[in-house]
């Protein structure tokens, strides 16, 4: 008796596993592959990120910037968008700034280096 309850609770559990690592697959395969950081939506991603971005240093810090680098974390999930650059006519002075990509391309933080 006692072996048949241990026999159904490991394929109760075997089950909650399984379709567990269903849903988990779901989302990897949603995130990467319809969301904004997916190959497909990734150069529209980049292009109003860089035009935040920029506008945002013009507006904001009155500085006119020129974008070198663009980047993601790589979280699953994560829709942040990192803006590297630096000051028009100043290589030497550099910018960042992070996007958030999944809605309304807010910035979230922007910073100015020596």
């Amino acid at each position: 008796m006692k072996k048949k309850k241990f026999l159904k609770l490991a394929l109760k559990f075997a089950v909650s596993a399984c379709a567990l690592f269903i849903v988990y697959i779901a989302l990897v395969i949603g995130a990467t592959e319809f969301g904004p950081l997916s190959k497909y939506h990734w150069p529209q991603t980049v292009e109003k990120a860089e035009t935040v971005a920029v506008n945002y240093f013009k507006s904001e810090k009155n500085v006119d910037v020129v974008i070198t680098n663009t980047g993601f974390s790589g979280e699953l999930l994560a829709s942040d968008v990192y803006i590297e650059g630096h000051i028009k006519g100043n290589k030497q002075k550099t910018v960042s700034a992070t996007i958030e990509s999944r809605d309304s391309y807010k910035v979230k933080k922007a910073i100015i280096g020596d």
